[in-house]
C-alpha cells in the first residue's frame, strides 16, 4: 500500500511513538524534522497551517491532516490496519481500553 505520508516532528516521546505506529504498520513516509526546542519552527506561518496548535508531532497524508500523537495513531490504524494486526476493532472492549 503506497501513502504521502509525511511526519512532521523531533526526537520526543509523542513523535517518537507516531514513528513506532508508522514503522508497525509497514508503511513509508517522509520526515519533516521541526527543531521545537531552539528553532521555534512549529510556530511559523507554514507549520501553524498543518497544526493550528503550534505544537508536534503532525502528520500529513496527501491533503489531509492530523495533529496530536493521540489522534494521529487512531487515524492511521483506523484507516491502514484493516486487519487489527496492532489495534482493536471498533466497539469491542479491548478497543475501549485502547483509547482510554
Amino acid at each position: 500500500m503506497s501513502s504521502d505520508i509525511t511526519l512532521y516532528t523531533w526526537n520526543t516521546a509523542n513523535g517518537v511513538k507516531i514513528s513506532i505506529t508508522l514503522e508497525e504498520l509497514g508503511l513509508s513516509y517522509n520526515t519533516e524534522p521541526i527543531d521545537n526546542y531552539w528553532k521555534n519552527i512549529q510556530k511559523e506561518e507554514w507549520f501553524l497551517k498543518i497544526n493550528p496548535n503550534g505544537r508536534i508531532p503532525a502528520l500529513t497524508d496527501g491533503p489531509q491532516r492530523v495533529f496530536e500523537s493521540g489522534s494521529i495513531m487512531l487515524y492511521l490504524v483506523n484507516k491502514y490496519d484493516t486487519d487489527r494486526n496492532i489495534s482493536y476493532a471498533p466497539d469491542t472492549p479491548e478497543y475501549i481500553e485502547q483509547v482510554s
